[in-house]
């Protein structure tokens, strides 16, 4: 996730201001720093002491929304970065903005160097620079890349953007990949307006402020005057934003400034406008516009459709549903683009193109289960990227993405041909973000939860055998189902075996030697996957003297135990709930027997949802080490994090095993 670079709406953007060791500025300085006007300060300074590994550091970011003269919403930033070594390029070289193609975007920007005489040369970003491409749903991105690279150099960026959109999006006080030495936000918001703010975040605010501010613009020859509030948040020397391992949507723990609109008056104007007042606001906006409601309505080109596709309704409900979901798959590419609106075109007009954003292919499968008699739900929901919905605060803007929910029987299935390698009835990892809202007339059913009955689960059987030298042969067949199986069909229809084996397996153990792999059910995604591998890894024990030292974990994608740090400030979200047994067979190299060992290790949780299982048995010839583990909740709640800290560290202890003379 990149969220400043990649995410800018038009409350979104970051800048920051930074100086040698410490912030020497006057504090008037903040109030209006010139665009282009560089401090001696911030040209001699060579690092960031307060994190001193960092290539570059945000000097300022500093946003404003306030209304100009005409009455209009604009939105005002400016970001200043100091750059101290080439290995920042890459990071802040490119910039981007998520926008709607009727706002307008006012810009300068410029890279800034000084040489050894203290000449300045600036290398302005030229229209020509300047890239804009057209996305679905009335929007478009415009893209640049700051010219002149070079170590120490400063870039400077200062924008206004004017919309005609009553809705004020999140303000962020951390970067992903940089530090920021000052952080500002300031909101100008009409007594009018019915406006709450909220902060949320790990790190405290340096400061904030409220005080009454007029606000005044010009409808003819008259000027009006209405009284209004500005507040003024800050936050100084912000860390930048890493997020914690098993997350749901990192961007809801970045520290921000959030707000909730619920009605205004215009300005110049006397009666009051909801915006949104509650939940069944929301799905009536919905269930009225074009680009959803309209959508939902069956016409009989999707009848006719199913007519001239007889195949796909010749079997029960269910075959038929399955072989509907299919066939969307099939017909429509996604354009990698997540929407809760369709597009602005025929339904049908879409599906011809056979391509288009995530929801014109799900209102393609709505219509078509529709036609097929099969009973169907709409809902809306968030994508992990996008954000948790917070159900305290109704908002159209939470959601960004529409999916189907299937009721055949006494069954239910969650539906989404975004993807295609998501089997029937279950959901891409991205959308398991908790809660849909459901897009239905009823007034009072609001809510459907994400949780599914698929899990992660794997099943390992190895069998090898160690030779005095220290090299290894073995066999191992791994059954997986649920999203364990989901994710490696994904890795290896986008690789083909042949190079996932080299991606996959080479990259673990660069040394292995594959004599023969095998994927069996690859493309019957109703089936559990298996892998079946025969290997050889030359000189894989290490041999000292009369020992030979062996770790049987052979096969473990992940070295790291991502449960180390003392304390957690996130919620454990795993996705979906983990089952993993591995069953090893070992022959004891002839001439020696196995050393000391704990021949069993249990380690559960206080509340019994989770559990670690390591046993070991040995005969006279071989060794069987059978380790379980289960993980039985998709999320845990932050205070649960040193129950599964201590699961994780019996998890990856050391199992090398010692094979004495």
């Amino acid at each position: 996730m990149k969220l400043y670079k990649h995410l800018v709406w038009w409350l979104s953007v970051h800048l920051c201001f930074l100086c040698c060791t410490t912030i020497i500025q006057a504090a008037d300085f903040w109030e209006n720093p010139k665009y282009g006007k560089i401090s001696d300060e911030e040209w001699k300074m060579t690092q960031y002491e307060k994190d001193p590994a960092a290539n570059a550091v945000i000097l300022f970011d500093i946003g404003s929304v306030y209304f100009d003269s005409e009455g209009e919403v604009v939105f005002e930033r400016h970001k200043r970065l100091k750059v101290f070594n080439r290995n920042a390029f890459d990071v802040v070289a490119d910039v981007s903005f998520l926008m709607y193609q009727r706002e307008r975007l006012v810009f300068d920007a410029a890279t800034f160097s000084r040489n050894a005489n203290g000449e300045v040369t600036k290398n302005e970003v030229e229209n020509k620079q300047i890239f804009d491409t057209n996305l679905p749903n009335g929007r478009k991105e415009r893209k640049f890349t700051y010219p002149a690279l070079s170590e120490g150099c400063i870039l400077d960026l200062k924008y206004v953007r004017y919309t005609d959109i009553v809705s004020l999006r999140n303000w962020y006080f951390q970067d992903d990949d940089l530090p920021t030495i000052h952080n500002e936000y300031r909101l100008q918001i009409p007594d009018t307006w019915d406006y709450t703010t909220f902060y949320r975040g790990q790190h405290s605010l340096t400061s904030q402020t409220k005080e009454p501010k007029s606000i005044t613009f010009l409808v003819g020859s008259h000027n009006y005057t209405f009284q209004g509030t500005q507040y003024k948040w800050v936050m100084q020397d912000s860390p930048k934003f890493e997020a914690e391992k098993y997350v749901s949507s990192e961007i809801d723990y970045i520290d921000q400034i959030t707000g909730k609109l619920t009605s205004y008056i215009p300005l110049g104007g006397s009666d009051r406008e909801d915006v949104i007042k509650d939940w069944a606001s929301v799905k009536k906006m919905y269930m009225e516009s074009d680009q959803f409601g309209k959508k939902l309505e069956l016409t009989n080109y999707f009848k006719k459709l199913l007519e001239s596709n007889p195949q796909l309704t010749k079997g029960t409900p269910l075959q038929n549903a399955k072989a509907i979901y299919a066939f969307v798959k099939k017909e429509m590419e996604w354009n990698d683009y997540y929407s809760d609106f369709s597009d602005d075109a025929k339904l049908s007009t879409i599906y011809e193109k056979h391509t288009g954003n995530s929801a014109d292919i799900n209102f393609v499968l709505y219509n078509l289960l529709q036609a097929a008699g099969i009973k169907v739900t709409p809902l809306v929901t968030s994508t992990r990227e996008n954000g948790s919905i917070e159900r305290r605060y109704p908002s159209w803007q939470q959601f960004n993405h529409f999916l189907l929910l299937a009721t055949i029987g006494e069954s239910d299935f969650f539906l989404d041909a975004t993807h295609d390698a998501v089997p029937f009835g279950m959901l891409h990892t991205n959308t398991l973000n908790r809660y849909c809202l459901i897009m239905d007339k009823q007034p009072k059913d609001f809510w459907v939860n994400t949780q599914i009955n698929a899990i992660y689960q794997d099943s390992e059987k190895m069998a090898l055998t160690i030779d005095q030298e220290g090299n290894l042969q073995g066999s191992m067949r791994l059954t997986q189902q649920g999203y364990s199986a989901y994710q490696k069909r994904l890795i290896v229809r986008q690789a083909e075996p042949k190079k996932f084996i080299e991606s996959y397996y080479t990259q673990l153990i660069p040394d292995i030697v594959i004599d023969s792999f095998h994927l069996k059910n690859l493309e019957n995604d109703t089936l559990p996957l298996v892998t079946v591998l025969h290997f050889k890894i030359p000189q894989y024990a290490q041999v000292s003297g009369n020992n030979i030292y062996f770790n049987p974990s052979i096969f473990t994608r992940s070295k790291d135990n991502p449960f180390v740090a003392t304390e957690r400030y996130s919620a454990i979200d795993f996705g979906a709930p983990i089952e993993s047994q591995t069953v090893a067979t070992i022959k004891i190299p002839e001439g020696y027997r196995l050393e000391g060992f704990n021949p069993d290790n249990t380690i559960i949780s206080t509340d019994s949802t989770a559990y670690f299982q390591r046993k070991i048995i040995v005969s006279p010839s071989n060794i069987q080490i059978l380790d379980k583990a289960k993980i039985g909740l998709s999320e845990y709640p932050v205070t649960k994090y040193a129950d599964l800290r201590r699961l994780f560290e019996a998890i990856y202890t050391d199992n090398t095993l010692v094979f004495k003379k």
